[in-house]
């Protein structure tokens, strides 16, 4: 299996619906922007980090949402940087896991 082909099989798992945060290791910057933009295919906004608790890197995509402002947001949270379209955002941040889970589904 390729890569695009292996995402697209994680993104099958996954479903569809509103929102979805995933954590992934291993990832180089192409391939967190790849899986993430798989996802938003099935999903509202769909946001994937890579990467371990304090060191985080990201990517955030939608196809009805500006994700800059997501953005925005998880930066001021996380002590992140980063940016994009509004259609794509990518960065890094320096949460846990399972904090930026519990702000990913209200932001």
């Amino acid at each position: 299996l390729n890569k695009k082909d292996l995402f697209a099989l994680k993104a099958e798992k996954l479903g569809t619906g509103e929102k979805i945060c995933v954590f992934e290791k291993g990832m180089t910057p192409d391939e967190l922007r790849r899986f993430c933009l798989t996802l938003s295919e099935n999903f509202k906004i769909a946001a994937v980090f890579n990467g371990e608790d304090g060191d985080y890197k990201y990517a955030i995509s939608s196809k009805t949402e500006n994700c800059a402002v997501i953005a925005k947001e998880i930066n001021a949270k996380f002590s992140g940087r980063g940016g994009g379209k509004p259609e794509l955002v990518q960065g890094g941040c320096a949460g846990k896991a399972s904090e930026i889970e519990i702000f990913s589904t209200i932001c």
